[in-house]
């Protein structure tokens, strides 16, 4: 026993050291010494876990934003000091070093420990651990879905109705999201943050909750990060774009297309737009400011390339809350804009849009809308941070995009559909916003 004791106190291997006297006393009992071996030994294990854990973290952090060294260091602190076992580690000190193609972070920890009987101390001192671990990034991912939510409550942020949720993402009812080579976000905070239900699919890169990520029986084909760090929502710096006017209550003028061809220019549009029957409407390049809802329902067609549809309540409104819904078996074939206030952006839900509702008393609706199978192009991003946008066409969803990005407050899947989020960047002409596309990582893995 006590030739083991000497060896493991000579041990420097998986980064332990620890300073032992010249000599063991003779008094240290057998049956003790092992027991101070065995405690010694769990929290060597212990403060290797728990390096290895803040390397893993810092290095999904480093992922999702540019990080600097001293940003590195308080992050692997601040998770090593929370996750530490304090009664029995002691003294935690830790450094991360960022390798200089800052893929990689290695975290360094000591900490002092304490035998169960402390029957080592009286026979050598104190007694130092250390451990070290490397985190390493892979290939770079594509931020395609990002689910902002964050209110506690319901709110009004900037002018904007937000609804609170528990769940960012839900998937139900056989629902799939196909995005191969995306990251899957979402911030909110609860356990339930990204539901995966019965006979659901995700086929992604990476999925990545703040909270917690619950699968009741889906099929998930991915790498599962929970307890993420939240993705700042890279929209928060862009300003709402200055389209049209508040409509007067007076002013309020519906449109509603049931038959025949038509073409509706850019502007500033006061009251709902219904597109229904065989009606057929091509929207003219630029940016339509709608002050009411856009409904496209029967055999209806949408199309329009260049286009930027801002779901605007407007300031004044307090009768009318902007939506979309493409219901029935209409067409939708919609790719944004190459430049302007909404580039890259094919739907913007701004001030008073979709979350109007919730002040209505509606807070369990979901206030966007996907029901046809034929909403097969959607090129570019749709941005709906205050509401909900819900999915049920019983198959594929905008399978024919170059790339769509989501950046929503909530987003449901029902039905049985299949959100395809391709992310083609380079074939398409419409620019990715800036924080969106290439963010992330396929897997950050210890090296060491």
């Amino acid at each position: 026993m006590f030739r083991k004791l000497l060896e493991f106190a000579s041990n420097r291997a998986g980064g332990v050291a620890m300073v032992f006297a010249l000599a063991v006393p003779s008094l240290v009992g057998v049956t003790g010494a092992a027991v101070d071996y065995t405690s010694i030994s769990r929290q060597r294990t212990s403060l290797a876990a728990l390096t290895d854990a803040a390397a893993l973290s810092v290095g999904r952090q480093m992922t999702l934003s540019t990080m600097t060294d001293s940003q590195i260091q308080a992050a692997a602190a601040n998770f090593a000091q929370s996750n530490v076992d304090a009664s029995s580690l002691t003294g935690l000190t830790l450094s991360a070093t960022v390798s200089t193609d800052r893929l990689a972070v290695t975290v360094a920890t000591t900490a002092g420990a304490k035998s169960s009987f402390g029957l080592l101390e009286l026979a050598v001192g104190a007694i130092t651990l250390n451990a070290s671990a490397t985190a390493r990034v892979g290939q770079n991912t594509k931020l395609c879905l990002l689910s902002v939510a964050e209110a506690k409550s319901n709110e009004i942020k900037s002018g904007l109705f937000v609804s609170a949720e528990k769940t960012g993402i839900a998937l139900m009812d056989n629902s799939r999201i196909s995005a191969p080579g995306c990251l899957l976000h979402t911030n909110v905070a609860d356990r339930s943050a990204f539901t995966i239900g019965p006979g659901a699919q995700v086929t992604a890169d990476v999925l990545c909750a703040v909270g917690g990520v619950t699968n009741t029986g889906g099929l998930i084909d991915a790498a599962v990060v929970d307890t993420c760090p939240k993705v700042t929502n890279p929209m928060d710096g862009r300003f709402y774009p200055n389209l049209g006017q508040n409509c007067p209550t007076t002013a309020y003028k519906n449109i509603t297309l049931t038959t025949g061809t038509h073409t509706l220019s850019p502007g500033n549009y006061c009251g709902n737009i219904t597109i229904s029957g065989d009606a057929k409407v091509r929207l003219g390049s630029g940016n339509f400011s709608i002050q009411g809802k856009l409904v496209v329902q029967g055999n209806a067609e949408l199309t329009g390339t260049g286009v930027g549809i801002y779901l605007w309540g407007g300031k004044a409104s307090v009768l009318q809350a902007a939506t979309f819904a493409f219901l029935g078996n209409a067409l939708i074939d919609l790719t944004g804009p190459e430049t302007g206030p909404m580039a890259g952006i094919v739907i913007w839900e701004g001030v008073n849009g979709a979350a109007y509702d919730v002040i209505s008393g509606y807070s369990t609706g979901n206030y966007h809308q996907i029901s046809t199978l034929r909403a097969k192009r959607l090129t570019g991003t749709i941005y709906l941070p205050g509401g909900r946008l819900r999915i049920d066409a019983p198959g594929k969803v905008a399978d024919q995009s170059d790339y769509t990005v989501m950046v929503v407050n909530r987003l449901d899947l029902a039905a049985g559909p299949n959100l395809v989020l391709n992310s083609d960047y380079a074939k398409s002409r419409i620019p990715v916003p800036v924080g969106l596309g290439p963010i992330g990582a396929k897997n950050v893995r210890l090296v060491n």
